[in-house]
């Protein structure tokens, strides 16, 4: 079968023309519908008053030449009426005889008036005749009106019926108005709808009345309000309390996909309880505003000290207000993150929030702070060339406004590893370990910096006590020899391994490969998880290894080779990401720095599972292609009593 084959502009150019000529035909057919009701209505007034109607015709039918203009005709035998459509899409006519401004017949004129002629009618019908074409418009238009009318209707509540009351700006209230009051009607009436003939009333009433805490009473109102002022103020005057109940969700919208269905009722934005619409607009028309600064932050445009302590979001006092700023650190990380992904993180990046000392400055001082955090300002200006805790400006609100440091708290890691005893040694004898490589004595979260702590006091403080019992033992033991096969079977290992790492000779580099592995569990293995992502996760740490095992370019140099070094790490990397995910597909909760979006509650707090999680685990690597083996271990408690922490109250 052969088909003709077009250009993408000739592609373009006969899309455009069936557009056009679609909209064309449109427009030619509404026309003609609307012609043949109007000069219909000339007929049928004509027809009724038996006035002979000489022509009907759709569209005009000018001649050309020789040529009569007309597209279509014909004429009944027993009618004296010609029916036909024209070629100029400019109207129609009816053409009736006897009527000089519609035929300008005046041959015919000159002869005496005829019983089937419009002049010889009276003037009644006449008049009929020569409105019947307006007359049927408008009754088309009053039918189309009425239909709308029917299927759509008018609907309103009445005001008496809003049982939750309306809200009232400071305006309003220094009128004598409060919240929730209901209205019902002023001395120039009684309110049916709330529009804008309510405004208008209120603001020429000498005296509203209302229904307040379930008594009807009343108030005195000036009379001469000014109703463009009222109009224009923001909050407004007055408005309606509405429940803050779903009434539908458009096809696809954003409130569809997050899972929000007819009927749910908002309790809760942003960590912020409502109750009423009125509420939630409130919220959003504060958050748009915090947006907008936002987006200016990450521009260039303005500086974060710009923004007025009305328009600042304290967020972790927001949705923790028993605890703020002191809330555990995989709390504040998720709480930081969530906000960047709404789009309200600062930097070009958009990938940071800011910590603001203002406050703490102007309750306890900069002597106090600095003597608290000096340490921490310094190192922050020697990196960014900002200096916090210095005083920028003093706004409008009387606030002294500092330079905020600019942070993004990355992943909560998991803490803890190796069980060790009370001398840090594991169930290897000769194997020690210190730091954060242990399982001792800290918890689920600690400040900045202790793990360094951690370190240094193992070393320092336990270690030189504790390893020397294993050493005097081992005085008398004699020195391995590397001629053991054990050694022997290491060593070929180890070499063989790098060797293959060597004489891979692709073309990507280790760092590019790293890259690649960090964004994957930044965003599936990070401060939230899901089933969905951690198995998207586990599906490209798959592909990772593939171009790791296939790809790899690592340069063959003399002495030490650190992209050899990088590139070994990278190997263990890759299996400790998997194990990673791995271990958190299988624990169906969220505790700590484990948060699975899944295990959640209402308020988008993590969701323990006590009686199914309540165990310390390890996984057996069974090798690359082999899924490892999982061993659980009980947690009991004696001395303390396990519950869940509220940080909002």
């Amino acid at each position: 079968m052969w088909l003709p084959s077009y250009s993408v502009k000739q592609i373009v150019i006969i899309i455009i023309m069936e557009i056009f000529l679609i909209r064309l035909l449109q427009f030619v057919l509404a026309i003609s519908l609307l012609v043949f009701l109007h000069e219909g209505g000339h007929m049928f007034f004509s027809k009724l008053f038996g006035i002979r109607v000489e022509k009907f015709f759709i569209f005009f039918d000018m001649s050309i030449g020789k040529w009569s203009g007309k597209l279509f005709s014909f004429k009944p035998k027993t009618s004296d009426t010609e029916y036909g459509v024209g070629w100029l899409p400019l109207g129609g006519y009816c053409k009736i005889a006897g009527m000089i401004d519609e035929s300008f017949d005046k041959e015919q004129m000159a002869k005496p008036a005829q019983p089937w002629e419009f002049r010889s009618k009276p003037a009644w019908q006449r008049l009929l005749v020569m409105i019947g074409g307006v007359l049927v418009n408008f009754l088309l238009a009053l039918f189309i009106y009425s239909m709308v009318l029917f299927a759509w209707g008018e609907q309103f509540v009445p005001t008496k019926d809003m049982t939750m009351g309306m809200k009232f700006n400071k305006e309003a209230k220094a009128l004598g108005f409060a919240d929730h009051d209901i209205l019902l009607g002023t001395d120039l009436g009684t309110f049916k709808d709330f529009n804008i003939d309510l405004v208008r009333e209120l603001s020429e009433a000498t005296r509203v009345d209302i229904i307040r805490d379930g008594k009807h009473i009343s108030l005195h109102l000036p009379g001469n309000l000014n109703l463009l002022d009222m109009i224009k103020q923001s909050p407004r005057f007055v408005a309606p309390y509405i429940p803050s109940e779903v009434a539908l969700t458009e096809e696809g919208s954003p409130a569809q996909k997050a899972g929000i269905a007819k009927g749910d009722r908002i309790i809760a934005l942003n960590g912020t309880r409502i109750e009423t619409w009125n509420e939630f607009q409130d919220i959003m028309a504060g958050l748009n505003k915090k947006l907008e600064d936002a987006k200016k932050l990450q521009k260039g445009e303005i500086q974060p000290t710009d923004i007025d302590e009305a328009d600042r979001d304290y967020y972790l006092e927001r949705r923790y207000p028993a605890f703020g700023n002191l809330v555990p650190r995989d709390v504040a990380s998720r709480a930081a993150k969530e906000r960047c992904d709404a789009g309200f993180g600062v930097n070009n990046t958009g990938l940071a929030v800011y910590l603001d000392f203002t406050e703490a400055i102007g309750r306890l001082g900069i002597d106090v702070v600095l003597q608290r955090y000096g340490n921490l300002f310094d190192m922050y200006e020697e990196i960014t060339d900002v200096k916090p805790g210095e005083e920028v400006r003093t706004g409008a609100d009387g606030i002294k406004y500092t330079n905020p440091m600019m942070i993004y708290p990355a992943i909560h890691y998991t803490m803890g590893g190796l069980w060790v005893d009370y001398e840090l040694s594991t169930n290897i004898p000769g194997l020690f370990a210190i730091g954060e490589c242990n399982f001792s004595d800290h918890g689920a979260n600690r400040l900045g910096a202790s793990a360094l702590m951690q370190g240094l006091a193992d070393g320092y403080f336990v270690l030189p006590y504790t390893i020397q019992n294993y050493l005097s033992d081992q005085i008398t033991v004699p020195r391995f020899s590397t001629d053991l096969p054990e050694f022997k079977a290491a060593e070929k290992a180890v070499q063989d391994h790098i060797n293959h790492l060597l004489n891979i000779k692709g073309k990507k580099s280790v760092d590019s490969i790293h890259k690649e592995l960090g964004h994957v569990m930044w965003e599936y293995v990070g401060m939230a998880r899901s089933k969905e992502g951690l198995q998207t996760a586990l599906a490209k740490l798959k592909d990772i290894r593939k171009e790791f095992e296939t790809n790899l370019f690592v340069p063959q140099l003399e002495g030490v080779n650190v992209e050899l070094d990088k590139a070994i790490r990278l190997n263990d990397f890759i299996t400790m990401g998997q194990l990673i995910a791995i271990d958190a597909l299988h624990r169906e909760e969220s505790c700590g720095g484990h948060f699975r979006v899944e295990h959640q509650t209402e308020e988008g707090e993590a969701k323990r599972d006590d009686k199914n999680c309540f165990y310390v685990s390890c996984w057996e690597y069974q090798g690359e292609d082999k899924e490892p083996v999982k061993y659980e271990e009980p947690l009991k408690y004696e001395a303390i009593e396990v519950k869940t922490r509220n940080y909002k109250n």
